[in-house]
């Protein structure tokens, strides 16, 4: 009998418990994977985590698998990609959702304005200074950008402050019939510019944006620091977003979606409550002509905010590599087949149909898609399918103050750019 009881002892021990503990933990893996990500401590570190990661090129490129090789190409001096802002500390902020957390980080200075800027605005402007700014998503910011004078803002301050002082401003009656709308549509600006001592380009945008959040930022801050241009580098965004079935005008954004897990994560801990999961703006699809007018939409709101301030407001299509002739290096190629832009382009031709009909004064429309179609195979521009490196934010600016001062008409633009280094 002891013999017996010993045996189904030893038998429990050894094949009993390592069955109960298996299912046990069969059990609590099955339980763990139907929390939602916020009720699991462990998920929220990680994506706090993850978070902190992407705040540098290289932190986002090691989280997305894909290796830096001939990244150090997209700029005129290979640069440090542990010191490359990609996408900046941002934090909760009133009516547009999120924007730059103000200090010192990797991105260089944020302001107290939360502009990406190395100083603070004097208010009200100073006589003698033209103050632009440049509103979007992450291109408009300079992910990817290896400092704040390197974005598409800083090259662009470069390149107007630079003519100024060579004297290179059009003149009146200096367009050409073919420019005659560019003219009349930013004729005050150009004065203003042509007579102001400094030029002043400021980068007012966030990764992640949508033109949603540029019109809001446009009317509730941009209007009140007295702008005498409104630049949009716009458009990835909108298509991006509207191809996954988001409302751009009634949607969260990644930053949101990472706030609402913070938020979730303390409130199921503590209360045992949380926000409902569900997108409350999200639709089954979203077709080319819908996102168009609601990109519209908020361009004609855009442009009623500023006309009070006398502003100017350039509305431009960004660059993508799906939209893109430019001859691709391999290393682009392998990006564009990771993107997968393609169902994008139907969004972008229905974006140049809207904005090309709409006109106001004060208003214009510009298509950056060709700013890199005349360099060739081995130069190397988008660091992926919408981000560029120094040359090509360069190359933006300069089509921006080519194409706004009308020195020269858009089909020969292109040809007067340079991949050099200026």
């Amino acid at each position: 009998m002891r013999k017996a009881l010993f045996l189904c002892l030893l038998l429990c021990i050894t094949v009993g418990v390592p069955a109960l503990s298996a299912y046990v933990g069969h059990r609590l893996t099955y339980l763990r994977m139907r929390k939602k990500p916020w009720q699991v401590n462990s998920l929220v570190a990680e994506q706090v985590r993850r978070w902190q990661c992407n705040e540098t090129l290289a932190g986002a490129f090691e989280l997305a698998g894909v290796p830096l090789d001939g990244v150090e190409r997209c700029y005129y001096e290979p640069p440090d990609f542990h010191r490359v802002g990609w996408c900046c500390r941002d934090m909760p902020t009133p009516f547009v959702g999120y924007a730059p957390q103000p200090g010192e980080g990797v991105c260089g200075r944020i302001n107290g304005l939360q502009f990406r800027c190395d100083h603070e605005l004097i208010r009200p402007k100073p006589p003698g200074v033209c103050r632009i700014f440049v509103v979007g998503g992450s291109t408009a910011f300079g992910a990817g950008a290896s400092s704040t004078q390197r974005t598409v803002a800083g090259y662009l301050q470069q390149q107007l402050q630079a003519r100024k002082d060579a004297d290179r401003m059009p003149g009146p009656g200096s367009a050409g019939n073919h420019e005659r709308r560019h003219a009349n549509t930013l004729w005050l600006f150009r004065e203003v510019l042509r007579r102001s001592q400094t030029v002043e380009v400021i980068t007012a945008a966030t990764s992640g944006w949508t033109s949603t959040h540029e019109r809001i930022f446009i009317e509730n801050r941009l209007t009140e620091l007295e702008p005498d241009l409104v630049i949009s580098l716009s458009g990835h965004n909108d298509a991006f977003f509207g191809s996954f079935g988001k409302n751009v005008l009634w949607s969260r954004g990644f930053q949101d979606d990472y706030y609402f897990l913070l938020a979730n994560s303390l409130l199921s801990c503590n209360f045992d409550a949380a926000f409902p999961a569900d997108d409350p703006g999200k639709e089954s699809g979203v077709d080319a002509d819908v996102m168009a007018r609601r990109l519209l939409h908020n361009v004609r709101l855009a442009c009623a905010a500023l006309e009070p301030t006398g502003a100017a407001y350039v509305w431009s299509l960004q660059p993508i590599l799906a939209a893109s002739r430019k001859p691709l290096t391999p290393r682009e190629r392998k990006m564009a087949e990771r993107a997968r832009q393609e169902r994008l382009l139907p969004v972008y031709q229905a974006f140049r149909q809207e904005l090309g009909r709409f006109q106001r004064q004060g208003f214009l429309f510009l298509d950056l898609t060709d700013v890199f179609d005349h360099l060739d195979g081995q130069t190397e521009v988008f660091i992926d399918g919408c981000h560029f490196g120094d040359r090509g934010n360069d190359l933006i600016a300069r089509a921006l103050a080519d194409r706004i001062l009308a020195e020269e008409p858009p089909s020969r633009t292109k040809a007067s750019l340079s991949g050099d280094a200026p």
